[in-house]
């Protein structure tokens, strides 16, 4: 099977801007250098405290920063001096910029230099969008202040590129260099400007199956993982996976704090027996049962391959050698006391890797899985590859989450 892309809106509209409330911020993944030119779009307001955004290093005292006094007054920090210029917030929109290549500042037609000796130090912490990124965190948040656009250039390269959007009433900015959302990092939400009106959405080019790393289905944008891991209450069953064959491949890994946990399919259960330390196979009827003799603790790699010629697990033999499936379910024995966590891997299927562990990057608003849930951003489960859907937690209780260890 080759390559199967599909075409997905970056984001859902272009706003006029982003506004903080004083908790918001997003990390640009940029430090700034003695080669770095800062472009902010933004308006500004004066409050009780200083504010600024941008990069800062208290030692040695080093900053990269555009703020605001409680004077009302901007601060346009490079280097060791703060750089606090003469004019005052009006509260309007102003255009700041911060050229550390040729030594200069600008807010609007007002232009100023600094020392020809001044510098930042290197490996300085990253640069922040409305707070100041700092070696612990963030810091000096701005308040209720907007940013309309905003732009990084190293040594002359333009390297970010940010204009403000949304995903339904969630802010983030969009960089159109590397066509990537950078989200809130900070608390509560981001105001949002007016939507801009004919503004072309970008529509993203995104690898299906083989090729990368990100998965696409029924509209959605996933991020493919190694290990899908479930917390299961007991008496739980959490996913339902359609098979239809007797040949299959997969590795699992099983945490049974007390009792049993099982991975079960149609009419024959896989599970890991803490009491015999052992795999077992055993038929819903009761008329089979396996036990292995290679002792299993916990987080040992489970590796079952089954064929209409041969089952094995972890390379022993089990005798029966086809075993009817339909459905791989992962649930949790009803006489467990506690919650048993499991790792599971891609499962392949007649040959192909037909269920793959997945984390949901981004949900179209309506949309559902194979099982008619709706699904929101962050929910993790497992892909079909080859029908295009998404399986998720079944149950009002437990959950997934993924993991590459």
């Amino acid at each position: 099977m080759g390559n199967r892309v599909a075409y997905l809106p970056a984001y859902e509209a272009e706003v006029e801007y982003l506004e903080s409330t004083g908790t918001q911020w997003i990390d640009t993944g940029v430090k700034p250098t003695n080669t770095t030119k800062w472009e902010l779009d933004a308006l500004l307001k004066k409050a009780d405290v200083f504010q600024q955004m941008g990069s800062f290093l208290s030692n040695p005292y080093s900053r990269f920063g555009i703020g605001i006094e409680t004077s009302g007054r901007f601060n346009m920090s490079y280097g060791n001096p703060d750089n606090i210029t003469n004019i005052i917030s009006d509260e309007l929109r102003h255009l700041f910029v911060i050229n550390a290549l040729d030594k200069t500042w600008t807010i609007d037609d007002t232009s100023g230099n600094y020392d020809s000796q001044e510098s930042i130090v290197a490996s300085m912490p990253n640069l922040y969008l409305f707070a100041r990124g700092t070696s612990s965190g963030a810091n000096r948040f701005i308040t209720n202040g907007r940013i309309y656009k905003s732009k990084i250039w190293d040594n002359s390269t333009l390297v970010r590129d940010f204009i403000p959007v949304r995903i339904g009433t969630t802010g983030y900015m969009y960089d159109k260099v590397s066509m990537q959302l950078f989200a809130n990092a900070g608390t509560g939400r981001f105001v949002l400007g007016n939507d801009v009106a004919n503004a072309t959405v970008p529509q993203l080019r995104h690898v299906v199956y083989f090729g990368g790393q990100r998965c696409v289905g029924f509209e959605k944008v996933y991020e493919r993982k190694q290990w899908l891991i479930a917390e299961i209450p007991k008496g739980t069953y959490m996913l339902y996976l359609p098979v239809n064959s007797s040949s299959f491949e997969f590795k699992c890994k099983f945490f049974t704090p007390s009792n049993c946990g099982y991975f079960s399919t149609e009419g024959y259960s896989y599970y890991k027996d803490s009491g015999a330390a052992a795999m077992k196979i055993w038929s819903s009827s009761g008329t089979y049962g396996w036990e292995s003799q290679t002792k299993v603790s916990d987080g040992d790699l489970i590796e079952i391959i089954s064929s209409p010629s041969e089952t094995t697990i972890n390379g022993e033999s089990v005798p029966q050698k086809n075993f009817p499936i339909t459905d791989i379910k992962i649930y949790q024995a009803t006489n467990a006391t506690r919650q048993a966590i499991k790792h599971i891997s891609s499962i392949t299927v007649d040959g192909i890797e037909r269920y793959i562990p997945v984390k949901l990057l981004r949900s179209i608003p309506s949309k559902y899985d194979a099982n008619g849930i709706a699904r929101n951003a962050g929910e993790c489960g497992m892909y079909d590859t080859v029908n295009d859907l998404f399986y998720g937690n079944v149950a009002s209780s437990g959950t997934f989450s993924v993991s590459d260890d």
